[in-house]
């Protein structure tokens, strides 16, 4: 009986060709449309799921209290992470604390020729347990534990020297920081807040990369960044495993070490300042605004997408309202049949699945052809909004999108 109905409908659509062609159209320029907007809001949405699963993860940020309000700021000052390490010591499971230091303009010397090196992130040995990576040669073990070391994208290891073996190949960065190749590991995902394409050993980290200044007081806030990680459920991140309640003593307890430290370290010999330092989630980052001006990354307000989401509906109701419209001026000829087959025996029902059933293999012929041409739209998307999504986009969230919106239309 299926086959029957969807043989009729076919049959039906090929008789209308002007009909098809316009409905096709039609709801083809809005489906591959609406995919688009929703590829783009996944990937947005997608941002930092790629860090471990048992660890929650936090950023420290500064949210200072001043006469016209709140200051908000992610860079804090180089001695915190190790002076939090001694606060937060002790007895049982400790949290993982990561110093970094982010330049989005240095430079690079491979052999006599100098070119830009992108984003350069200097990282203490914590940062690879925390922000997990695939490494291709060489070891991380401790490239970022001792000075004089880098450890570089696949990309600009294959920029740098080509086919040859990067292991032991020596650059300069910014004309100061002699460095040797340790381990060559898989670019970083581009749905993340924190994009580089070099990880130097923080122990290389110089004051003449912030124009002298001591990177030892706590008044010096350049491009330094705080993250602390605590154990979620099972593993073995921190040294255990911790329940959710466990989890939440612990983030109470690194806030009120930050407090102590601001209080100690800050407030003491500046009694006009009115830092305050607080745990921000590593997954609301690419979406806190407040904290853009001051993100390594680029980040995105969540209304935008919400926006982009209406728009997305908007078309997918004209698309349907438009075939609505067309079906109803095909009326007349199609009571014809309807007439013809209720004289034959056919049933409401079996009328009703008959319709349905053509509407059905029209949709899934625009679903499937947006389906297979949105990878070609996607190189122009990506250039438009200067974004990264993966041109091998089809997996379970985009699938089950298209399958809800063959059944919705």
């Amino acid at each position: 009986m299926l086959i029957n109905y969807l043989r009729t409908a076919w049959r039906r659509l090929w008789k209308n060709k002007g009909f098809f062609a316009l409905n096709f159209m039609g709801l083809y320029i809005s489906v591959t449309a609406s995919l688009l907007i929703a590829l783009l809001i996944i990937y947005e949405m997608s941002f930092d799921k790629g860090s471990r699963a048992d660890l929650q993860v936090y950023r420290v940020v500064d949210a200072a209290a001043t006469e016209h309000g709140k200051a908000f700021d992610a860079v804090t000052p180089y001695p915190l992470a190790p002076a939090l390490r001694m606060a937060l010591g002790g007895p049982g499971v400790q949290p993982l604390v990561c110093q970094i230091h982010a330049d989005k303009d240095s430079y690079v010397q491979v052999g006599e020729t100098v070119m830009k090196a992108g984003a350069v992130v200097f990282a203490d040995s914590v940062f690879p347990r925390i922000f997990p990576m695939v490494v291709r040669t060489g070891s991380i073990a401790r490239a970022l534990a001792e000075p004089g070391f880098v450890v570089l994208m696949e990309s600009s290891a294959h920029r740098y020297f080509g086919s040859e073996n990067a292991i032991g190949k020596r650059i300069k960065l910014d004309g100061m920081i002699d460095l040797s190749v340790a381990s060559v590991v898989a670019d970083p995902a581009p749905n993340t807040h924190l994009p580089y394409k070099m990880l130097v050993s923080y122990p290389s980290f110089r004051k003449e990369l912030i124009g002298g200044l001591p990177i030892d007081e706590w008044s010096v806030t350049a491009n330094g960044y705080t993250y602390i990680a605590f154990p979620s459920g099972s593993g073995d991140g921190c040294r255990g495993a911790v329940s959710a309640a466990g989890v939440s003593g612990m983030v109470r307890q690194a806030q009120l070490a930050l407090d102590g430290l601001v209080k100690k370290n800050i407030s003491s010999k500046d009694p006009t300042s009115r830092d305050h330092y607080v745990l921000q989630p590593l997954r609301s980052i690419h979406y806190d605004q407040d904290y853009a001006a001051t993100n390594p990354g680029y980040t995105i307000n969540s209304s935008y997408l919400q926006l982009l989401a209406a728009i997305g509906l908007f078309l997918i109701l004209a698309a349907c309202i438009n075939y609505t419209n067309l079906s109803t001026a095909l009326a007349l000829k199609k009571s014809k049949e309807v007439g013809v087959r209720k004289t034959l025996g056919a049933t409401r029902v079996q009328l009703m699945r008959q319709l349905l059933t053509e509407t059905f293999v029209l949709t899934a012929v625009v679903i499937a052809a947006a389906g297979v041409t949105a990878g070609f739209f996607l190189p122009f998307l990506n250039h438009f909004l200067d974004k990264q999504i993966p041109a091998s986009w089809l997996g379970w969230t985009s699938a089950a999108f298209l399958l809800m919106l063959w059944v919705a239309v």
